[in-house]
């Protein structure tokens, strides 16, 4: 169907008893409905590959008109956005409200195991479980129940993704993005099945802060507070060439974190990582023969992108005359800057290579974003073939908004308006092998995707997430006062990828970036003995790489 506009916001009533009328609660869901009707980029590719119509609002309509109270109303505004299976998309309530239980759990071999325990909150002497028990049920319910109802509070392109998500928000309610985590008693019934096989029932205490949210109308804190702004770098970056996971949603452990998850190699001599300045832990290892480098982005947004490279191109000098073969390690990644991705891979591709280009769903900011480049690059007097690329750009861009719903061919957000890049004349030249897995977010998708499909070296690991785009953030609703994140643009690759889940596509949106050589880090004996399995296998792995590259 057609979304409803709504004529004036002043027509409607004001809410009784701090609650939103019915009429006002249609509003909103509308107003959202249309924000992502405007700019939401996958909106044809989420109609065909996953079933949800966003622009099919009447049964949303008519759930809005129907729930009990606002609590529930934001609720369903998560559950409409949760519905396109996106995990650069969320919508984010004022409220600075955390509840917790002192404890973490993820899913190992399948299960919801405890990962860390806050000892300081559950003594040893009191609460005698311990990290690799698998947590059973929480208030009477079994968490295979718990994980399919959480999983809208991160609906990520990967189901496994979305599952390890909810399973950290059992555990950690915050009602930014729970509306309902206010609600929790003071305390939580939780049975643990112990490694010996025995259950054992504990009654553990939540541990609350901030300001609970009880509806619309109730006390708020700042909504400064819910921006969580990108910390100040010292490089400028383009709002439209930021590709992450919204900072509200990043939960498991050591996502994000510049030390890697496991135990580095047996050996490992450190060169980067132990100083507060240093943005990547690097180092090498010798294995079967081998001379093997290491080194881990743990996101692609630094504080200082001129800063970072200096770092990595002094670490790409060094493994270029000191090792056999480098891996390059976005595990837990959770994204940043296009710019400096690629700036990246400009160091590890030693030949002219395809990045990633973008299907834009255009629209007027847009055409102003392709004007200012070409303006710029005609004022800093750029080589003839650039300008006639952001031209070329341009009028793709200004061609689509003249279409309805249209969206552009796939094109460059990069200042030189190319989808071919040049490596750097130091660029790493010998076999490398990228770690990945299903925590490897947006930017940290567009990397070994890139790596990938120009034949760079394999990509070791598990599947990445599968956020095939570019987020913004914008105030969403009126009356609950949201602000949603809405993905305005789509990755598109270099070569097709086929996969049993999905029709023949050139997008990484839901689809990932599948591993050459898979394997799965989360398994409880990973958990309890820090990787080692792991580790021995990438490094198997990377040895076997250096050999046959050597035979070639």
């Amino acid at each position: 169907m057609k979304l409803v506009y709504p004529l004036l916001l002043l027509l409607l009533g004001m809410p009784c008893a701090g609650q939103l009328t019915p009429e006002q609660r249609r509003s909103d869901m509308t107003q959202l409905a249309n924000l992502f009707a405007k700019y939401y980029a996958p909106y044809e590719w989420k109609r065909e590959a996953r079933g949800f119509d966003l622009m099919d609002l009447q049964p949303w309509l008519e759930r809005a008109s129907a729930v009990q109270d606002d609590i529930e109303f934001m609720e369903l505004l998560v559950e409409y956005a949760a519905a396109l299976d996106d995990g650069h998309v969320g919508v984010f309530f004022p409220s600075n409200f955390v509840a917790r239980l002192g404890f973490s759990a993820d899913l190992y071999d399948g299960k919801v195991l405890i990962d860390s325990i806050s000892r300081s909150l559950l003594p040893q002497d009191r609460y005698p479980f311990e990290i690799g028990d698998e947590v059973v049920s929480v208030d009477g319910r079994p968490v295979a129940d718990l994980l399919k109802e959480f999983g809208k509070y991160y609906a990520g392109g990967n189901p496994r993704t979305k599952a390890r998500v909810a399973a950290s928000r059992i555990f950690s309610r915050f009602q930014q993005l729970m509306p309902s985590a206010a609600r929790v008693g003071e305390s939580a019934t939780v049975v643990i099945r112990r490694a010996a096989g025995q259950e054992e029932t504990y009654n553990i205490p939540w541990t609350k802060s901030g300001l609970p949210l009880a509806g619309a109308g109730g006390a708020v804190s700042p909504k400064s507070f819910l921006r969580q702004n990108t910390a100040e770098v010292s490089d400028p970056v383009s709002p439209y060439t930021i590709f992450r996971v919204p900072r509200p949603v990043r939960a498991t452990i050591g996502w994000g974190d510049r030390n890697p998850v496991f135990a580095l190699p047996q050996g490992f001599v450190r060169r980067r990582g132990a100083s507060p300045v240093d943005y990547f832990l690097s180092g090498t290892f010798d294995y079967a023969g081998f001379k093997i480098g290491y080194i881990r982005i743990p996101d692609f947004e630094p504080a200082s992108i001129s800063g970072a490279l200096s770092q990595f191109d002094s670490e790409i000098r060094y493994f270029q005359q000191n090792t056999d073969g480098l891996i390059v390690d976005v595990m837990r990644n959770p994204g940043g800057y296009g710019s400096y991705c690629e700036e990246l891979l400009r160091r590890l591709i030693p030949r002219r290579f395809r990045t990633i280009g973008f299907e834009i769903r255009a629209t007027a900011d847009w055409i102003q974003y392709f004007e200012d480049a070409l303006t710029e690059a005609r004022l800093l007097l750029q080589p003839n073939w650039v300008i006639q690329m952001l031209q070329i750009n341009l009028d793709f861009v200004r061609t689509a908004y003249s279409e309805v719903r249209g969206r552009t061919g796939a094109i460059s957000l990069n200042s030189t308006g190319s989808l071919e890049l040049i490596p750097v004349s130091y660029a790493y030249t010998k076999p490398l092998m990228v770690l990945t897995d299903e925590l490897s977010a947006s930017a940290a998708d567009f990397f070994p995707a890139v790596i990938q499909d120009n034949g760079r070296g394999p990509v070791f690991g598990y599947r990445t997430m599968g956020l095939g785009g570019g987020p913004t953030p914008f105030d969403a609703t009126y009356y609950t006062e949201s602000f949603a994140y809405v993905t305005r643009s789509l990755m598109v690759r270099k070569e097709v990828v086929r996969t049993p889940e999905f029709p023949d596509t050139y997008y990484i949106e839901n689809v990932g970036v599948r591993p050459d050589i898979e394997l799965d880090y989360m398994t409880r004996d990973n958990l309890l003995n820090r990787g080692r399995a792991f580790v021995e296998a990438f490094s198997q792995a990377m040895a076997e790489h250096i050999r046959q590259e050597g035979a070639r």
